[in-house]
């Protein structure tokens, strides 16, 4: 690193100037040298200048062709370089060439295998951050994320009934049973391309896109009757309360959630195991 950074005190901002600077000394000293020599033996400038002008024009032209060179050579390690700040800033960016075997190559190669890395051990942690561990549905971050961009549709809230006595009676690992079941149910009643996740606690939310009243509320009673019928702890079955806010174009999906929480609520009050749609009767 010394000579680096000697160089650097020179040429601070380019490394190609620093590389220029090392080939110029041990190319062009011995040819200054020897061109002092000659000029001493025989005269003088003005007597060797016939032989001395080709020189000095060669000797400028080469010197331009080995900066061009350098300059030329050294693009690997700018696009390395630019490469590794488009990643920082994003988390993206495009591989580097790897089929070369020398240094910069081994170094391209080196580069694309920790992006390769980072990239799956940043997927990992996503997927964790938005992932319920018990169930494997998205928890309300991830759902929050999945959700973000979306606008036309409807919010189900789904509540099982009951569930503080269940794991008073049967034990939190009987509890953790129910959670699961309910949310095979939950993904086995729902479309390809609705978005399902554990809200909290016994509660679970479902977005259904471009869903209006009718086809929202035959997949909530769809869920409500498939929990009823597959899930049961002993002898005891599991019900859930739904509740459902259906979408417009003036309501988002921040703004529904209150109200599927309110029919909930009310699903409660009215004797639970049932579907109440924002707005509307009990279903």
């Amino acid at each position: 690193m010394f000579l680096y950074q000697s160089l650097d005190k020179v040429f601070p901002r380019s490394y190609t100037a620093k590389v220029f600077c090392v080939a110029f000394i041990g190319t062009h000293v011995p040819l200054i040298c020897m061109v002092m020599v000659v000029l001493f033996r025989h005269g003088g400038i003005w007597g060797q200048i016939d032989v001395l002008a080709p020189l000095l024009l060669a000797t400028l032209a080469g010197t331009f062709a080995t900066l061009w060179s350098l300059k030329a050579i050294l693009v690997p390690i700018y696009k390395v370089q630019s490469t590794m700040e488009s990643f920082a800033a994003d988390h993206t960016a495009e591989p580097l060439p790897d089929i070369h075997s020398d240094e910069v190559g081994s170094l391209m190669k080196s580069v694309n295998s920790h992006f390769s890395l980072v990239t799956s051990e940043l997927s990992e942690a996503m997927e964790a951050a938005h992932t319920d561990p018990l169930t494997g549905l998205l928890n309300r971050r991830g759902f929050e994320a999945r959700t973000s961009e979306q606008c036309m549709g409807s919010i189900l809230l789904i509540d099982i009934d009951n569930f503080k006595s269940i794991n008073d009676n049967f034990g939190h690992d009987a509890g953790d049973d129910v959670l699961i079941e309910v949310s095979r149910v939950l993904t086995e009643s729902v479309r390809t391309s609705d978005v399902v996740g554990r809200y909290g606690g016994e509660e679970f939310i479902v977005f259904l896109p471009n869903s209006e009243h009718r086809s929202s509320s035959v997949i909530a009673e769809r869920i409500r009757r498939s929990v009823a019928q597959k899930v049961h702890i002993g002898p005891r079955l599991v019900t859930v309360s739904v509740g459902v806010a259906i979408g417009s174009r003036s309501k988002t999906i921040p703004d529904l959630i209150p109200k599927a929480d309110d029919a909930i609520y009310r699903a409660k009050r009215e004797g639970r195991n049932r579907v109440v749609i924002s707005g509307f009767a009990v279903v």
